[in-house]
Formats: structure tokens, C-alpha cells, sequence
């Protein structure tokens, strides 16, 4: 007997997409494709061991990189998983002036540029992470959470549309 397949992406959840029935057995032809998101979801945003990076700079991150896509739901949704009173709520929004440390403004600027220009991203870029207190391993962590939510929301998007035809 084969085990039930089902949608447990969060983020289709968090975004806020209408599933209608024709669009989830749509998905569930690729349940495969969306645990295996889930899992590397789960990976960069809720590691066992953080590195530099704490789950709350993760989740902001997050949160920045889905505001830069105008996906404002799923923005608020990895701002929730911030402490009310942790300065990095204020990461999620490209528009507020920040007070931070220089490392925190190194990893914004460079989530930006990687999110909205990635073409101009160069060595520069890392050496300026690296500059700024980065160990290696933080920075390959930090890639990772860039290129999955980037990835995601790509999806995410690709979702909505699918439903809306």
C-alpha cells in the first residue's frame, strides 16, 4: 500500500494561497519536489546549530528577501517568528533606516544585491562579509538561506498563478 501523499509546504500556507482542489492534486503529482522544500526550508531556517547566524537574523532575512519579491504575506509571516522586541523585525522592511551592527549591515547588503541584482555580485561582496566578522561557514550558511528563499518564492509565485488559471 502506497503511503498518502500530501502538500506540506508551509510556505504555500504562509503566502496565503487558495488550493482548490484541481490545483492540489496538481501538487500532489509533486509531493516529492515539495517535501523536499519543506526539509530544505526547515535546514535554513531552523538548524540545530546556527553558526553566527541566529534563528531570528535567519527568519528577518527571510522576511527581507520576501518583501523584496512583494510577497508581504510570507514577509510577515518570518517576521512573526521574531521576538517582539529583537531589533532584526526591523531587517524585514528594505525601507526603514537601520541601526546595527556593521556585520548585520554587510549580510543586508549583501542579501539585496544577491535578491535584486545578482548579476553584480562579485568577490568583493564576500570579502566585505568576510571583513565584517563572517567566518566561512557563515557565509556558505547565509548563501544558502538567500538561494533557497529566492528559489521558494519562485515557486510560491508559480503556485498562485497556477491557481488563478
Amino acid at each position: 500500500m502506497e503511503p498518502e501523499k500530501s502538500i506540506s509546504l508551509e510556505m504555500i500556507e504562509a503566502a496565503e494561497i487558495s488550493i482548490s482542489p484541481t490545483l492540489r492534486d496538481v501538487l500532489l503529482t509533486r509531493s516529492d519536489l515539495i517535501a523536499l522544500s519543506q526539509q530544505a526550508h526547515d535546514a535554513c531556517l531552523r538548524p540545530n546549530t546556527t553558526g553566527g547566524i541566529t534563528h531570528s537574523l535567519r527568519a528577518a532575512i527571510a522576511g527581507r528577501i520576501s518583501t523584496l519579491h512583494e510577497e508581504f504575506e510570507l514577509a510577515n509571516y518570518y517576521k512573526s517568528m521574531i521576538p517582539v522586541d529583537d531589533p532584526d523585525t526591523l531587517i524585514v522592511d528594505p525601507s526603514l533606516a537601520l541601526s546595527c551592527t556593521e556585520t548585520v549591515k554587510a549580510i543586508i547588503n549583501h542579501v539585496d544585491i544577491v535578491t535584486n541584482d545578482p548579476k553584480n555580485v562579485s568577490d568583493t561582496n564576500l570579502k566585505t562579509l568576510e571583513a565584517n566578522g563572517l567566518t566561512t561557514s557563515d557565509i556558505v550558511r547565509l548563501s544558502e538561506i538567500i538561494a533557497f528563499m529566492n528559489y521558494a518564492i519562485l515557486v510560491i509565485k508559480g503556485i498562485r498563478l497556477m491557481g488563478e488559471i
